[in-house]
């Protein structure tokens, strides 16, 4: 056996939690509605780390509005792992991004963004855009409720969080005064509305640090934008002591776990 193996054969074992950037919302422009953010991948791995090395650790920043979300990874010796970004949601007419989770259709007539490791966002309904897609679950057109979908729950920071929620899709006013779609579970944030009596115009962001998707903007009879996606995170735990450095670091069911809500390094000792 080398001495690299050797080593890393008495490194340190640990789960990995990766989650993506989720997607910016769609805008809106006039009466037209913009789709809802994708949610970004979630991601969990098992990997040994080489004690004394420092590993990379890059957080995927949520998309701007009508932007991709960041991807996230960690990287070094022997260890390469990564979450994509949810796709945009579409303004008006347009499509969906692509991204893990796609993004939601523009009212009126914008097409479903495609998923590439999980959901697809919904094509934009008759008086709605599509809701994006989520970890877990595709989009949603329903006109009452075009929701994104729902993401994917993990417990390795000490409680469950879910992660990765598609953004809800705006309403618009050319079919009627039409509510925004509810954010997914795991981030996802509000679509807009239509103002008087279906909520604001303005959409929600997605919650920082989920990867959830942003909101669409809801068609008012102006120009309203997208809301960005949530940032992702990194999660690294083992069981027992503390025998690394990075992060947040914090203790629950025997296990040292590190959280990375920025980017920085893990360094196993």
């Amino acid at each position: 056996m080398s001495r690299a193996l050797a080593a890393a054969s008495s490194g340190l074992r640990a789960d990995i939690l990766l989650v993506g950037g989720g997607g910016g919302g769609g805008n809106a422009s006039g009466t037209f509605a913009g789709g809802g953010g994708g949610g970004g991948d979630v991601v969990t791995a098992a990997r040994r780390f080489l004690r004394g090395t420092a590993y990379t650790v890059t957080v995927g920043a949520g998309g701007a509005a009508t932007t991709a979300g960041g991807t996230t990874s960690i990287s070094g010796t022997a260890i390469s792992e990564s979450a994509t970004g949810g796709g945009d949601g579409g303004d008006t007419s347009g499509a969906g991004g692509s991204g893990a989770n796609g993004g939601g259709g523009g009212y009126s007539a914008g097409a479903a963004g495609t998923g590439s490791t999980g959901f697809n966002g919904a094509a934009a309904g008759t008086t709605n855009g599509g809701g994006g897609g989520g970890d877990s679950q595709a989009g949603s057109a329903t006109a009452a409720n075009p929701k994104g979908g729902d993401g994917t729950a993990n417990s390795y920071s000490g409680a469950s969080v879910t992660y990765g929620g598609g953004g809800g899709g705006g309403g618009n006013q050319s079919g009627g005064l039409q509510p925004g779609g509810a954010g997914g579970s795991g981030g996802g944030g509000q679509g807009g509305g239509t103002s008087p009596g279906t909520g604001s115009a303005t959409p929600a962001a997605g919650t920082a640090n989920t990867g959830g998707g942003g909101g669409g903007g809801g068609g008012s009879g102006g120009s309203v934008a997208g809301a960005a996606g949530g940032s992702g995170i990194v999660i690294v735990r083992y069981p027992g002591a503390q025998r690394a450095t990075g992060g947040t670091i914090t203790t629950s069911g025997g296990y040292t776990i590190h959280a990375f809500t920025s980017s920085g390094t893990f360094t196993p000792s």
